[in-house]
């Protein structure tokens, strides 16, 4: 994935256009790229531009990278095939349920419908509300040109903390109640809209358990997904707040000369009795 789109694609793009809003030109003139069930274009991309002679096409990952795909698909289907063995309530069924619509997004060959295939994989993700969360194909922030989704992965689960979830929702809800009525705004369906919003979001404050694709992944400290506005409209947000792992690395992090450079002691001396101190002021 790296080499070809990132190495190869990209390099070649920017270097035929010095200026990105020339190559997206080029893209969109070219009808390189997919389209929504709309028949919009997306914002994203599950497939990878090749090149023969002078002429681009657009190819799924299916087709591009048929071999990996193949194995990837007996390895889903022996994986739900145990799964469904031991899945004996709902919850566990979701699981069942995304990873056949996973699978099914990662074989679509079809380029009209590829998008669609991975917008149903995540509603049927956005029903797992299990501690232990896979964190499937989401980010496109490393290929400039056609956001093509960084084949990463990972799976988290939910740390043990005292934080109540529930009690945090209502309070965000009561918190719009009140600049809404403050400032005087009447509007229903804004207001519908917000609190329905708010009840869809899950919030998971977890570790990273098992990734791939080390290189390429951010730094576990938050993330709001899925990207797909389509999907997040109706299912809502996942929100993953990686509190512990986030104050481990900062505890390890060395004291730099620089920082003593730009503050004060006193200021550094503060934010580090609070760091290795109190760690509940800390991660408030």
């Amino acid at each position: 994935w790296t080499k070809e789109i990132i190495e190869k694609n990209n390099k070649i793009l920017s270097t035929q256009f010095p200026n990105l809003d020339d190559a997206m030109e080029f893209l969109r003139k070219n009808h390189l790229y997919q389209k929504t069930p709309e028949g919009e274009i997306c914002e994203r991309s599950y497939g990878v531009l090749v090149r023969i002679g002078n002429l681009w096409k657009f190819v799924p990952y299916a087709r591009f990278f048929e071999n990996e795909i193949l194995k990837l698909e007996f390895a889903f289907e022996n994986m739900i095939d145990q799964l469904k063995i031991f899945a004996s309530n709902e919850e566990e069924k979701a699981y069942i349920e995304y990873f056949e619509k996973l699978k099914l997004a990662f074989c679509e060959k079809d380029e009209d419908r590829v998008i669609k295939t991975w917008q149903e994989a995540e509603f049927a993700w956005m029903k797992v509300k299990s501690p232990l969360q896979v964190g499937h194909p989401l980010e496109y922030y490393e290929d400039n040109y056609t956001h093509a989704v960084a084949l990463e992965w990972d799976i988290r689960i939910e740390d043990e903390n005292d934080f109540d979830v529930l009690k945090f929702g209502n309070e965000i809800k009561e918190s719009f109640e009140h600049v809404y009525k403050n400032i005087g705004l009447e509007d229903c369906e804004l207001e519908k809209e917000v609190l329905s919003n708010i009840e869809k979001t899950q919030l998971y404050i977890c570790t990273p358990m098992i990734f791939y694709g080390a290189e390429l992944k951010g730094l576990f400290s938050a993330q709001v997904v899925p990207n797909d506005e389509f999907v997040s409209s109706k299912a809502g947000k996942k929100i993953f707040a990686f509190i512990n792992f986030v104050y481990e690395n900062a505890k390890t992090k060395p004291f730099m000369k620089i920082s003593s450079e730009v503050f004060d002691k006193e200021f550094l001396d503060f934010g580090r009795n609070i760091l290795f101190y109190q760690e509940k002021i800390w991660k408030r």
